[in-house]
């Protein structure tokens, strides 16, 4: 499963994607317990939260760089120096705040 998020929160799964699938991975859309890795880059909270919900032994829970070393390799690669913090990802969700500016223009 991948989710992939911009900084500004746009969407950017599908470089991942195709990525994945062109090292004949089987990349399903929805996070679940049929997944053997997550692959998440500022993602919603919601996979980090469905994610601690599943029970062990849980998948790899790892970011880009894993996907870019594989490719790279063509090969899958050791997921230890790639897996993803959650306890630092969910300090981020409790951080994050969304601002809006006023528009001083309209």
């Amino acid at each position: 499963f991948v989710d992939v998020r911009t900084e500004e929160g746009s969407d950017a799964s599908a470089v991942f994607v195709r990525k994945l699938r062109q090292l004949s991975a089987k990349v399903i859309s929805r996070p679940g317990v049929t997944a053997t890795h997550y692959v998440w880059k500022s993602g919603l909270q919601s996979t980090i939260t469905r994610y601690t919900t599943l029970e062990e032994p849980k998948p790899f829970l790892v970011g880009i760089g894993w996907v870019l070393k594989c490719a790279e390799n063509k090969e899958r690669v050791d997921e230890k120096n790639y897996l993803v913090n959650v306890k630092e990802a969910e300090v981020i969700f409790g951080h994050k705040v969304r601002v809006q500016i006023p528009c001083v223009l309209c």
